[in-house]
């Protein structure tokens, strides 16, 4: 009878420690790296405090109105992650501009380490009381970084943006 419990929880031990060794890596295809960023990351370049900005939970809110403030810009980070030499990148950005005076637009810049631009691509939905979602791509380069760079209208929100390299 001991040498059956013996066996068995030999066999048991076996298979729960065989479960903790790495496994080789499937042939599976590469999937794309997605990460999503809210936008309460994102910094005014007039400085680290805008008064027309507001942080909420859902966005970042340009709250001046039609002769008080005018178009936020914005600098938002972008994690750089992917480990080929030279990987695309897609940029999606969600903005609401219900309320919005003026159009929302967003420039996605690859830069080298140095700061000199490589490429860059902006793009512009003037369609007022919307929400919606702009999608930026471009090549990167070895070594570089990307940015991002929105220009909220006055009463817009900048709610979200998600990146995906591959």
């Amino acid at each position: 009878m001991q040498t059956r419990i013996a066996t068995f929880v030999a066999g048991a031990l076996a298979t729960a420690f065989a479960s903790l060794v790495p496994q080789p890596a499937s042939a599976a295809p590469v999937t794309a790296d997605v990460k999503a960023y809210g936008s309460d990351g994102c910094n005014p370049t007039s400085g680290f405090y805008d008064p027309w900005l507001d942080y909420y939970h859902y966005g970042l809110y340009n709250k001046s109105y039609y002769g008080s403030g005018g178009v936020a810009r914005v600098v938002c980070p972008i994690t750089r992650d992917a480990e080929d030499s030279t990987p695309e990148i897609q940029v999606s950005v969600y903005f609401n501009s219900m309320w919005a005076l003026q159009p929302f637009s967003c420039t996605l810049w690859a830069l080298s380490a140095d700061g000199w631009t490589n490429a860059f691509q902006t793009k512009s939905d003037a369609t007022l009381n919307s929400q919606g979602r702009m999608d930026l791509a471009i090549k990167g380069f070895a070594g570089g970084y990307y940015s991002l760079q929105c220009d909220i209208p006055q009463l817009g929100f900048l709610v979200s943006y998600s990146v995906k390299e591959f």
